[in-house]
Formats: C-alpha cells, structure tokens, sequence
C-alpha cells in the first residue's frame, strides 16, 4: 500500500490575488474539511470600518465637545465559492475553495 502525498495546497497556502481568496480545509469528515475552507475565507474577508470624528468648540464658554462614530461593517457570508480540489489522503479529507471577490 502506497502512501499518497499531501496535497501542495495544504502545505503552501494559496495566496490571495485582486479577485479570489483561497481557503484550505483539512478534516477526517468531508463536510467538516469544507466548513473548515470556508471558515479560511471568512477570516480572510477585510472588515471596513469607518470613523467620523468631529471637534466643536464654543469660544464663549471654553467648552469643547467631542463626539466620535465608528461603524464596523462585516460580511462573513461566503456564497460564490467553487471547490477547485478535495482529495482523501491517510484518512483526511483535503480541500481547496476559491471565493470570488
């Protein structure tokens, strides 16, 4: 009985490009290797935040106000994916998912 490699992807990361992020899965249970890939990408996926700050001060009365809104926007839905490999080596399911930007 030959021993079959570890799959490239599971060992060097696919690095992520303008349009796709990559996201590597590895398990004894297939569903898990997936949820486990798309559990990558979500880390991956930037989160935006955006912070408005404003100073007003009243020279009449020395009091100055400051008030600050930050928002944090985030999406951890991972819908336009495709499994590009999955492989089973030794009892583990290896699986590479690509996520269209």
């Amino acid at each position: 009985m030959s021993q079959h490699p570890v799959p490239k992807f599971a060992l060097t990361h696919p690095q992520e490009t303008s349009k796709y992020i990559y996201g590597v899965g590895i398990s004894s249970n297939y569903l898990q290797a997936k949820a486990r890939a798309l559990n990558d990408i979500s880390t991956q996926i930037k989160l935006e935040i955006r912070s408005i700050s404003s100073i007003n001060k009243s020279t009449s009365s020395h009091n100055t106000h400051v008030s600050e809104n930050i928002t944090l926007l985030t999406s951890r839905k991972v819908n336009n994916y495709t499994i590009l490999h999955d492989k089973l080596v030794n009892k583990s399911y290896y699986i590479l998912i690509r996520y269209e930007k």
